[in-house]
């Protein structure tokens, strides 16, 4: 199966499991996953299992929107989604590609994505120091390394720091701004 669209899906559940039912629900989600394996364009899955409020995230990829959908429309998910109302109280899907991910903010409703124009500039603000320090403390010490070996240092180091420190940083600050 072939696509033009070649942006990576990202698609958010988070499923709240009726009094008495999690453990069912936690073996529903694991055989939900092992179909999910069995169609093209599937990149993984993350669970996540809070007993505290017995809410059970997961987070599922596929490599593209036509894969994604070609999953969501078969008969195998309809024919095992029957099963998911007995199971769950409260459920919340959420459909993302590409890095509007970072700029998830606290407050601001989890459907709205800024302009790309403005994830742009966001990014830049974001990236410009972490470069600008990186290159004023470890560009020394590496310069003998080649540059491939350079940049395999230092590309980790970037997204890294980018994904979990600088842009909810950068996002939470300029809030308003992104999202008006």
């Amino acid at each position: 199966m072939e696509s033009n669209n070649q942006n990576v899906v990202t698609t958010f559940i988070s499923r709240k499991a009726r009094e008495g039912k999690a453990l069912l629900l936690a073996q529903w989600l694991m055989t939900s996953e092992s179909l999910a394996k069995t169609f093209d364009g599937y990149e993984g899955t993350i669970r996540h299992y809070d007993p505290s409020d017995r809410v059970m995230a997961v987070i599922f990829q596929f490599s593209n929107h036509q894969f994604l959908e070609h999953w969501e429309k078969s008969d195998l998910r309809k024919e095992h989604y029957q099963q998911l109302d007995c199971l769950v109280e409260e459920e919340t899907v959420l459909k993302k590609t590409g890095l509007e991910t970072w700029f998830q903010v606290e407050g601001v409703a989890s459907n709205k994505t800024p302009s790309k124009f403005k994830m742009y500039l966001a990014s830049l603000i974001g990236i410009y120091p972490i470069l600008f320090i990186l290159q004023s403390t470890l560009n020394p010490s590496l310069e003998t390394l080649p540059l491939a070996l350079r940049l395999l240092i230092l590309c980790p180091i970037v997204g890294f720091l980018m994904t979990y420190l600088m842009m909810p940083l950068v996002a939470k600050s300029l809030k308003n701004w992104l999202y008006n």
